[in-house]
């Protein structure tokens, strides 16, 4: 049974004695009274006040043990209070935490308990302290475990580098002296290639400059051509130019011919007009003569009036006539000359046409040459930076060959270090096995 029980299950016992000894006084009392009665009912009065003062001091001490019982009461369940709550449960705690401790768990809730000032305290302090030892010596176990684990892993990890290094340069070290071999191999072909390169690179030089030679001609050639089709090209704008107002002229011609033939057809119309009113001017100077000739000597000078009349309108009737044949005949020249003119203004605005056609391949041969001109002088320029080139690349060849001569001294010296490795990595592998 657990102290905390222990407590209360005393503490319970306690109460039922004090309270058995209050009932006792109280039944003692009841006694008393009754005692006290039966004495005063046998006495009389004689004795009343004697058996009064008897009675008084009984309920005295009745009073007086109820109030001891009272006190005593009161300070049991205190007592028993303080013994529970102050010293029975922080010893329960720390008996748990003791069984928890020995269970191999570190963590304490003691910090109210540990603040305290008194012996509960004082071992709250010692379990708490005991707990952050067991909890720091875990931690040391586990540290210690760990570093002996490392330090396994370690030296484990320590033998295989070892023997990985040794089987690494080992085959570095043939590695080596095989990329050694093959590079003396290589510098010796890049010496020959250098050699040739050299030589190759002097025939270039001389074929570019003759190539920029022939560039500097065919970029005169260019220069001259261009301005040729230069002048080409401002002649048929002008051409253009001249044949563009020939042929407004001409459609001005044709305009003019055009009204000229309304103008003649108009005056036609007019001539058919004017020999219809001779007509028949004619026609009333006849019926006039006969009726002249019916009025006899009174109608003479009326006859001859009329035969004048007669006459000028035949006069103007052949004249009409004439007139009309000749304007016919210049609307028929009219007519020719407008067709003719057409023609022309056709035959002239082709030529307009032709010579647009004309200055459009003059400038796309412009355009052309332009092209050929930029081409030419790229072509001038990247000879020239290519004969600077082919000098670059002569002396990167002469530098290249002695180059090549010094890998090859580097070559040899490397092999030779390639052997001195195996030797000393051998030592070294020995060394580290002699020292585990």
């Amino acid at each position: 049974m657990s102290l905390t029980r222990k407590l209360i299950l005393s503490t319970v016992v306690v109460l039922l004695l004090v309270s058995l000894g209050g009932a006792a006084v109280l039944y003692i009392s009841w006694q008393r009274e009754q005692v006290t009665g039966g004495l005063m009912a046998l006495l009389g009065g004689a004795h009343a006040n004697t058996l009064n003062q008897l009675h008084v001091m009984g309920l005295t001490i009745a009073g007086l043990a109820f109030g001891s019982g009272a006190v005593v009461f009161l300070f049991m369940v205190w007592n028993s209070w303080i013994a529970i709550v102050g010293v029975a449960m922080p010893l329960g705690k720390f008996s748990e935490t003791l069984a928890r401790l020995s269970e191999g768990e570190t963590k304490t809730e003691l910090t109210k308990e540990a603040r305290r000032k008194d012996e509960i305290g004082t071992i709250a302090r010692a379990i708490v302290d005991l707990c952050k030892s067991r909890e720091q010596l875990a931690a040391d176990e586990h540290e210690r475990r760990l570093e002996a684990e490392a330090k396994a892993k370690r030296a484990e990890a320590l033998e295989r580098m070892v023997r990985d290094f040794g089987g690494a340069m080992n085959d570095v070290a043939k590695t080596l002296a095989t990329s050694a071999s093959q590079l003396e191999s290589s510098a010796t072909v890049m010496d020959h290639t250098a050699l040739r390169t050299g030589e190759l690179a002097g025939s270039l030089m001389e074929d570019s400059q003759k190539v920029d030679s022939g560039m500097g001609v065919v970029s005169s050639a260019e220069t001259a051509l261009s301005g040729t089709i230069a002048e080409i090209r401002d002649k048929v704008h002008i051409a253009r130019d001249v044949t563009g107002k020939a042929v407004t002229e001409a459609q001005e011609s044709r305009a003019n011919v055009a009204t000229l033939v309304d103008e003649v057809t108009k005056i036609g119309g007019i001539l058919t007009l004017i020999s219809s009113i001779a007509a028949q001017t004619n026609l009333l100077a006849l019926n006039a003569t006969i009726e002249a000739a019916r009025a006899g000597e009174v109608g003479k000078g009326f006859a001859v009036v009329a035969l004048e009349v007669k006459e000028l309108a035949d006069q103007t009737a052949n004249a009409t006539a004439d007139i009309t044949a000749r304007i016919k005949r210049i609307q028929e020249a009219t007519i020719t000359s407008s067709k003719t003119i057409e023609a022309f203004a056709e035959t002239v605005a082709r030529i307009g046409e032709i010579s647009g056609e004309i200055t459009q391949s003059v400038d796309q041969q412009k355009q052309a040459t332009d092209a050929i001109a930029h081409s030419v002088h790229e072509a001038a320029d990247a000879t020239r930076a290519f004969t600077g080139n082919v000098g670059e690349v002569n002396q990167a060849a002469a530098e290249t060959g002695q180059a090549v001569r010094d890998v090859m001294g580097a070559a040899s010296y490397v092999a030779k270090q390639a052997d001195s490795l195996g030797v000393l990595v051998n030592d070294f592998l020995s060394d580290v096995k002699a020292l585990g």
